[in-house]
């Protein structure tokens, strides 16, 4: 969708996305850092469009189906040897 990410910084997320890139990262169980976070590409249009960019590259570079289908069967391939 091309919008920006607010997420906390744990589990998957952190191999997803890196601090600054496509969103931003916030300590987990702080609800604080995230109205900050929202305020703050609320308020910054330039940041949130860029964000926003970054974030849609991220996500078709590595969530896109075709790319997630490639890596499967590289798996499978790997595992039957």
């Amino acid at each position: 969708m091309g919008k920006p990410i607010i997420s906390t910084a744990a589990g998957g997320v952190l191999e997803l996305l890196e601090y600054g890139s496509g969103g931003i990262l916030v300590r987990p169980g702080d609800p604080e850092a995230i109205a900050e976070a929202l305020v703050k590409l609320y308020l910054d249009v330039r940041m949130r469009l860029s964000l926003g960019v970054e974030a849609r590259a991220i996500v078709e570079a590595r969530l896109d189906w075709r790319v997630i289908v490639r890596r499967l069967v590289k798996i499978y391939e790997v595992s039957r040897r």
